[in-house]
């Protein structure tokens, strides 16, 4: 199973970038059978960052819905799209490859583009 499964129900508690080094890390923590766990995604050489959002504030916490990582057909860049909530919330980032792991676990899973 693919660390990006594991991110699924968890809640967006950090987002950081950086717009010198076109750096973007995310960090979800998760609640899964009593167990709790932190990832760490990281996302290097950004060429696009979006957040969009339609549902009214204030959000007590950022439910992360869905997460989606594929390559553009068109750049063979790696999307990493996050739906916080419904559809009318999310994030998305478009780099060379997305990198996810767990925070003091031994698991981690870089999903590579074409370049």
């Amino acid at each position: 199973m693919a660390l990006s499964d594991d991110l699924w129900g968890g809640q967006l508690v950090g987002v950081a970038f950086d717009p010198v080094t076109h750096v973007c890390d995310l960090r979800v923590s998760t609640l899964d059978h009593g167990v709790s766990r932190t990832y760490e995604v990281a996302c290097r050489e950004v060429s696009e960052l979006r957040f969009h959002n339609a549902i009214p504030l204030p959000w007590s916490y950022a439910d992360v819905t869905e997460v989606h990582v594929g390559a553009d057909p068109d750049s063979g860049r790696q999307i990493l799209e996050m739906v916080l909530w419904s559809e009318d919330a999310g994030l998305a980032v478009t780099c060379p490859s997305v990198d996810i792991r767990e925070v003091g676990g031994a698991a981690s899973e870089r999903v590579p583009g074409a370049g």
